[in-house]
Formats: C-alpha cells, structure tokens, sequence
C-alpha cells in the first residue's frame, strides 16, 4: 500500500502508458480498422454471391425455385456466421497478444 503513494510509483506508471500507447495503441487501432473493414468485405460478398446462387438456381429449375432460395440462405447464412466467429477469435488472440497475454515466460519453470 505504500508503494501507491510514493512519486516514483506514479511516475512510473504514466511513463509506461505512455510508452504504449505510443507503441501499441496505433497497431491497435489498425487492426479494428481491417476487423471492420473485413467485416464489411465478407458480407458483400456473401451478398453477390446469394444473388449470384439464385439467379442459378432460378435458371435451372423452376419447380422448386422457393426450396433452393431458402436452402441458399441457409448456407449464407451459416458461412457467414462461421466467418464471424473466425475473425471474431483472429481478433481477440490478436489484442491479447497486443497487452501481453500469452507471451513465453519462463518464470513458471
């Protein structure tokens, strides 16, 4: 408890912030721009291809055109919510590495 109320703990402590934000937060704010952007990418390419699948599927067989629509969302659908989950963890190991979580110590051994 003494340490927090002593100068050199506090300076200290503003001085590595301020090292990382300016050496980790641009990395940062980077990758949360191309999560975003990704994000963005896959879905309109989720998009063009579901238009491009029933515009197919409409050519070649009308009888069940309703049926192969909605096995076409299905499957939009669920690849796209694999992607989610895909970027979404890319992200989350990605920013824990960024603050230092699963760095080899060898202070265990």
């Amino acid at each position: 408890m003494e340490k927090f109320l002593e100068t050199d703990f506090w300076t200290a402590l503003i001085k590595s912030s301020q090292e990382w934000l300016i050496n980790e937060l641009p990395g940062l704010l980077i990758i949360l721009i191309v999560f975003f952007a990704s994000f963005k990418i896959i879905r309109f390419l989720l998009k063009r291809l579901k238009k491009t699948l029933t515009k197919r599927a409409d050519r070649s067989d009308k009888k069940d055109s309703i049926e192969s629509e909605k096995r076409i969302n299905t499957l939009t659908s669920i690849s796209h919510g694999i992607i989610k989950i895909i970027l979404w963890v890319m992200l989350i190991m990605i920013v824990l590495q960024k603050f230092g979580f699963g760095e080899d110590n060898d202070t265990l051994n």
